[in-house]
Parts: structure tokens; C-alpha cells; sequence
């Protein structure tokens, strides 16, 4: 009989168990190192997690891809006179054309109103940003009412 059948053949309790050696004077620094991969992932975790800029990159991306498939139909939606199409194109679109959203907020609609001051605001015109707001919080857009609430408080 050879000595690799006899090996083949024990049983041995420990065949799946997997051994470290480590020289005693070096275990200090192996511990170190691994400490410090632990606290790197840790960290890595933290600026990268749920909230870190990739997530918020892979987000805005998102945010982008959606914009591209809705403005077709958005668009379509608008040139119907459909107040929450023209809202969304004022909002994703502030460069373009407002005369419908400055048609829409005319006719009193407070969240058209409201869309309307910020960009207002955006454009560095803040007497007709503060009346637009007040319009739209009388108008009965929380959005507006919340903020007028918070300039009171202050």
C-alpha cells in the first residue's frame, strides 16, 4: 500500500478548515492591518453609502434618463393647455419659453404661481419673486404658505 492511498482514505475532522500561520513577532502588524482594511471599509462605506456622492451621482442620472423619456409626451401634453405639463416643462425646462406657465399662473393657478416665483428668484428679480409668493400662498399652495410662514418667523 503507498502512503497516498492511506492519506486518501483517513478521515481527517479537519479537511475544510482553513490555518493562518503568522510568525509571532509579526502578528502585531498583521492585526494593525487588518484593522486599518476594516476601518478603510468602514470609511468607504460612509462616503459612499446611501447618501454619498456616487449615490447621489447615479441618482441625478437617473433623474436625467426620466426627464428624457417624459418630455415628448410632456410637451404633447402642454401645447393641450394641460396645467400639470406646462408646470413640469416651467420646472425642468426654466430657460425656455414661459408664456404658457405665465398664461397658467394669470389664471390664478397656485402651484404655476409658485413654479413661477422661483424662477423669479432664479432670474435675480426678487420684488416679483416675493408678490408671485404671496399670490400662490393666497392661492392656497402649501409649497408658498410654508415659506411665507418660515419669512414671518424670522
Amino acid at each position: 500500500m503507498s502512503n497516498t492511498s492511506i492519506l486518501s482514505d483517513a478521515d481527517w475532522p479537519h479537511k475544510r478548515d482553513v490555518v493562518v500561520l503568522v510568525k509571532p513577532s509579526a502578528r502585531k502588524r498583521v492585526g494593525l492591518t487588518l484593522l486599518a482594511i476594516a476601518i478603510l471599509f468602514c470609511g468607504g462605506m460612509a462616503v459612499l453609502g446611501e447618501r454619498g456622492p456616487v449615490s447621489s451621482w447615479l441618482q441625478s442620472m437617473d433623474r436625467e434618463a426620466d426627464r428624457a423619456k417624459l418630455e415628448p409626451v410632456m410637451r404633447k401634453f402642454a401645447e393641450q393647455g394641460k396645467p400639470e405639463a406646462i408646470i413640469w416643462l416651467a420646472q425642468n425646462f426654466p430657460k425656455e419659453n414661459r408664456t404658457s406657465l405665465e398664461a397658467l399662473a394669470s389664471q390664478g393657478n397656485g402651484t404655476a404661481l409658485f413654479t413661477l416665483a422661483a424662477l423669479r428668484l432664479r432670474d435675480g428679480d426678487e420684488g416679483e419673486f416675493e408678490s408671485l409668493m404671496q399670490q400662490a400662498a393666497e392661492a392656497g399652495n402649501a409649497d408658498a404658505l410654508r415659506f411665507i410662514k418660515r419669512q414671518a418667523e424670522r
